[in-house]
């Protein structure tokens, strides 16, 4: 399939018009602000300017005059910013379900993939921003998810939140009993956690699975952390700390356990290095400001750990380009750069072009 920008097929056309909800006008959930934001920090262009403009000025209208005018590699990525925006976001929590079917999603990811000129493996990598090869890839803090099957779905969604502060989050598979090497993979995981969260919804404590899960977590010592989410903790789950989470938001969910994490005295330490890795693939900077929300949490970071951290900002632009970390037009709030001299208590780094330094 070879795609050239200005003949677009109306199949293909139609394929990402679905994809990003341009009904009436629109392009997912951006306001006209937002979307000229997103453009301007995600894609490195102007969408309002006059080379884009097309009939009404419509923000899908606008999507359309970048399609048709923009070469292939610049459209490509944008598609691939839009499906990631989609993904970390889930909106699809905000629009109708059936808008975003998964033969759909595949289709434009394969139409970015080609765009870009890259194989539909890596734009899907870069999509999801992880390498899902390896239950507990190097420099990610695994994190092995206890639930009921009922609550497969945000399970997976929560894992997807959990990835931003450098966590990996084993799901286990709904089938596990009709599969000997699922539950290979299943003790694989629970044999290599650094820790276990029990997903605390009806009939957790009565499935076998869970109580396995949390039992071989129990006798290896590592630290458990459940989530009331509608029971109560029982057995070996009741001794630890419980999470009560205002509502089921997954994001704020996330937020909560990676903050649990980072100041439990079993964890934090693989933690530590875990999120500052993290910041080196926050792949838009919607990701980075919400993995900034945790560095007030952060306390007694080694010399190494801190390397890590001004090493990641320093090599991804979504990190150093983010005012969230660098201060730009936040006005008194805290950069990462002060964070890391308080840490280490004297000034001892500063930013220059765009990069933290040690003062010489």
């Amino acid at each position: 399939m070879n795609i050239d920008m200005a003949k677009l097929d109306t199949f293909q056309t139609q394929l990402i018009e679905n994809l990003f909800n341009m009904k009436s006008g629109y392009v997912l959930d951006f306001s006209d602000r937002t979307f000229g934001d997103f453009f301007e920090y995600e894609v490195g262009i102007n969408i309002y300017d006059e080379k884009y403009y097309i009939r009404s000025g419509s923000k899908a209208n606008r999507f359309r005059g970048f399609i048709k005018v923009e070469d292939n590699k610049l459209v490509g990525k944008a598609i691939q910013k839009l499906i990631t925006y989609i993904e970390n976001n889930i909106l699809i929590e905000k629009f109708k379900e059936e808008d975003y079917p998964a033969k759909i999603t595949s289709a434009v990811k394969e139409i970015a993939a080609i765009m870009t000129g890259s194989s539909l493996e890596n734009t899907i990598n870069i999509i999801n921003g992880m390498d899902k090869s390896k239950n507990f890839p190097e420099n990610t803090f695994g994190l092995f998810i206890s639930h009921r099957d009922s609550y497969k779905v945000k399970a997976f969604k929560l894992k997807e939140f959990l990835s931003i502060y450098g966590i990996t989050g084993f799901v286990a598979h709904e089938d596990i009993e009709t599969s000997s090497e699922w539950q290979k993979e299943i003790e694989k995981a629970l044999f290599s956690m650094d820790a276990l969260l029990a997903l605390l919804s009806n009939g957790f404590s009565a499935s076998v699975w869970t109580n396995q899960e949390v039992g071989v977590a129990y006798g290896r010592g590592v630290f458990i952390l459940s989530v009331r989410l509608d029971e109560d903790p029982q057995g070996f789950v009741s001794k630890f700390q419980a999470l009560r989470p205002k509502d089921s938001n997954e994001s704020d969910i996330a937020k909560y356990i990676a903050e649990q994490l980072l100041k439990n005295d079993l964890t934090k330490e693989k933690m530590q290095i875990s999120y500052f890795k993290a910041l080196s693939n926050t792949p838009m900077y919607v990701q980075t400001e919400k993995w900034s929300e945790l560095l007030q949490f952060i306390t007694s970071p080694t010399e190494d750990a801190i390397e890590i951290l001004i090493e990641s900002y320093n090599k991804n632009s979504q990190a150093y380009d983010c005012h969230a970390l660098n201060g730009v037009g936040y006005g008194n709030k805290k950069t990462l750069v002060c964070y890391i001299n308080d840490w280490i208590g004297e000034t001892k780094y500063i930013l220059k072009n765009k990069s933290i330094v040690g003062i010489q």
